[in-house]
């Protein structure tokens, strides 16, 4: 099973996958609709779409020639790997359109999953694309990866460039077992989408230029043999979050620094500030996020573009630390307000700060 939040982190609940998931080493790849939050979509083996948050789930195509009446792939790669469906790219501009890769060819649907075509076929040697993946705020450069190379697309997935060899090294040989035991993963910096990061395991590569070049980060490392993911976090985009099997790491882009200490030792901010919220633009939910350097009355407000008040997020005395707070679009009456861009003021003691996040219905 899967756990979810939607107050960034504050609590969870569990949901459970639609299919078996296999090993360990089997992973879904899970993205919530930005039309509507309700919709989840999940990529493994095939493609499934749950419409009541990750309640219940139902398999969408399947995609035509890869099974047989069994749900059995009908292509078998490199290893003998199967080519279910694997990555996932919601289009945050079009509801309802969705890709996905099987086997050396990425799919796209234009009708939520009912039907698919080919979109692209990628020269991968006969390897499996393992990854496929888009930053939302840059949409038409998606990035996709096998266990050998890293390819990437300036036009929404219709033609490909190879831009990073991953098998290169001594560490990577023809041993199978160690080559099926490594797990691509694609991350981005949620700020930056020329920044993206790529790991599939015992290195961690980092691009500043949208893929164009590549450098490993992963070296810093010494002694850590394995990156099983990796994550940016929005307010500190300096630090490189990674996830080993001794424990969870930062590191600076040009060294490693030390392991990350428990919030409640963690050194206080320095100055408060009002922090990027994210996703923004966002189409039904965003976090609204800031910082206090010191115990502070606080009120965090979002306003129209007249100077209107349309709804108080927080209020009162808080202590000095990082704080995420959700709006959901809603004025003070819990009515949806319409697109545009809306204006967040933050005063804390003698501080006022100032933001602007856009939505999109």
């Amino acid at each position: 099973g899967y756990l979810s939040s939607d107050d960034g982190g504050q609590t969870w609940e569990r949901f459970e996958s639609p299919i078996d998931l296999g090993s360990a080493g089997s992973y879904a790849v899970i993205g919530v609709d930005l039309h509507d939050p309700s919709v989840w979509w999940l990529s493994l083996r095939g493609v499934w779409r749950s419409i009541d948050g990750g309640t219940t789930w139902e398999e969408r195509g399947p995609i035509e020639g890869l099974y047989d009446v069994g749900g059995r792939s009908t292509v078998m790669w490199y290893f003998g790997e199967d080519a279910g469906a694997r990555g996932l790219i919601l289009d945050p501009s079009r509801e309802g359109h969705v890709a996905v890769a099987a086997g050396d060819t990425v799919w796209n649907s234009t009708d939520a999953g009912q039907t698919w075509r080919p979109l692209a076929v990628l020269n991968t040697e006969g390897l499996v694309v393992e990854a496929l993946a888009a930053h939302s705020e840059f949409f038409p450069r998606w990035y996709a990866a096998t266990k050998g190379d890293v390819y990437v697309s300036n036009d929404a997935g219709r033609s490909w460039l190879k831009t990073l060899v991953l098998r290169e090294g001594p560490e990577y040989s023809d041993n199978r077992s160690f080559l099926q035991g490594r797990r691509l993963r694609i991350r981005f910096a949620p700020q930056d989408p020329d920044r993206v990061f790529v790991t599939d395991g015992p290195k961690l590569f980092e691009s500043r230029d949208g893929g164009q070049s590549w450098r490993d980060i992963g070296q810093s490392l010494g002694g850590y043999p394995w990156f099983n993911d990796v994550a940016i976090h929005p307010a500190t985009p300096e630090w490189v979050y990674a996830a080993t099997p001794r424990g969870l790491f930062r590191l600076r882009s040009e060294g490693i620094d030390t392991a990350v200490q428990d919030a409640a030792t963690a050194a206080l901010p320095a100055t408060s500030a009002l922090l990027p919220n994210y996703p923004n633009p966002f189409n039904s939910r965003t976090i609204l996020r800031y910082r206090l350097a010191r115990a502070s009355a606080v009120e965090l407000v979002v306003y129209d573009l007249l100077g209107q008040r349309v709804r108080t997020i927080a209020k009162g005395v808080q202590p000095a630390g990082e704080y995420q707070i959700p709006w959901d679009g809603r004025d003070e009456e819990g009515r949806l307000v319409g697109s545009g861009v809306y204006l967040l003021r933050l005063k804390a003691g003698d501080e006022v700060r100032a933001g602007k996040s856009v939505l999109i219905r």
